[in-house]
């Protein structure tokens, strides 16, 4: 079973999820790995100190490179 890194929530109601991966791995395989795992990517932030990647709804809507 895999967990992940941070939740992100107020109280007790989880609000997303924040995967940080360093920067020997690869980020772009990382998150396929995770999706293989079973994760739902709503509400979910996949970073690598050089990368940040936000997906909401199942979908990309940010980018940004450090």
């Amino acid at each position: 079973m895999t967990r992940r890194d941070r939740t992100i929530e107020d109280r007790i109601i989880p609000h997303g999820y924040w995967e940080t991966k360093d920067d020997k791995d690869s980020l772009l395989h990382e998150m396929i790995k995770k999706r293989e795992a079973g994760y739902k990517f709503f509400n979910i932030i996949f970073e690598d100190t050089y990368n940040l990647i936000l997906y909401q709804d199942e979908k990309q809507v940010f980018e940004h490179r450090f």
